[in-house]
């Protein structure tokens, strides 16, 4: 394990700046304003302090981590920081979660959205319980392992791709109202338009997209290459989301 410590003047980590280098690095300095996708994913860091003129974190940044707790500078007008979990700050968004803490997560109430990547997939939740004011979720925002299904809010209104590869999803009414954006077709959650598939529950073997689908959305097969042995596409796809066929042991065909 190595140790960086980086410029009091740095103003800007690029995208994989420390990607899976397995360092520590002691020190944000006072400088940064920016870090960008996984910057620090699989970084070995017990704590990282945000600074108080850091402005822009990508989703994903944090990814991977071995973190017990993320701290913020009191004065950053940008982010904050309850119970070790990074938010913005108004607390509306929950940006990243360190990867060490245990048990069952519940998103407070008043979170309104969750980044890409906010739990991935080296978290020790065995469960996360989402809020109803939830209104948006990024892709592969809750990468947890078993197999306890994540339940989405009945006022989940944006899913930017599969948000959990390899988890059961259940889609909750409220007071008897189902969700109006998404459904489900079978094991398919899909847009409510059904022209978007976004996971697909229970996939193995040889999968058959069903006609009418014309996106597959971000990540929805991803990591599935130890389960699923083929994707037959529709002639009506027109779009493949970022990783939406990711995994080198099934095979697909290409409309």
């Amino acid at each position: 394990m190595r140790q960086v410590t980086l410029p009091a003047t740095i103003e800007r980590i690029g995208s994989y700046a420390f990607f899976d280098s397995r360092t520590t690095i002691p020190n944000l300095p006072d400088s940064l304003r920016y870090v960008g996708e996984h910057a620090f994913s699989g970084t070995r860091n017990y704590v990282f302090t945000i600074p108080a003129k850091m402005k822009d974190i990508v989703p994903s940044a944090f990814s991977q981590n071995g973190l017990d707790f993320f701290y913020v500078d009191s004065l950053n007008p940008y982010y904050t920081a309850v119970d070790g979990v990074l938010y913005t700050k108004d607390t509306s968004t929950l940006v990243a979660c360190p990867n060490n803490k245990i048990g069952t997560f519940v998103v407070p109430e008043g979170v309104r959205r969750i980044e890409a990547y906010a739990f991935s997939w080296t978290c020790l939740f065995t469960e996360i319980v989402l809020p109803n004011s939830l209104r948006e979720i990024g892709r592969r925002a809750i990468e947890l392992s078993g197999t306890t299904p994540i339940h989405i809010p009945a006022g989940v209104c944006r899913i930017e791709g599969n948000p959990v590869l390899n988890r059961p999803v259940i889609l909750d009414s409220l007071d008897g109202v189902p969700n109006q954006h998404y459904r489900f077709e079978g094991d398919r959650l899909v847009s409510m338009d059904g022209d978007t598939l976004i996971l697909w529950n229970n996939a193995s073997g040889e999968i058959t997209v069903p006609q009418g689908i014309k996106v597959i959305a971000d990540e929805c097969f991803a990591n599935y290459e130890d389960i699923i042995t083929r994707v037959n596409l529709p002639e009506g796809i027109t779009t493949l989301g970022i990783n939406s066929l990711q995994g080198s042991l099934f095979k697909s065909n290409m409309p």
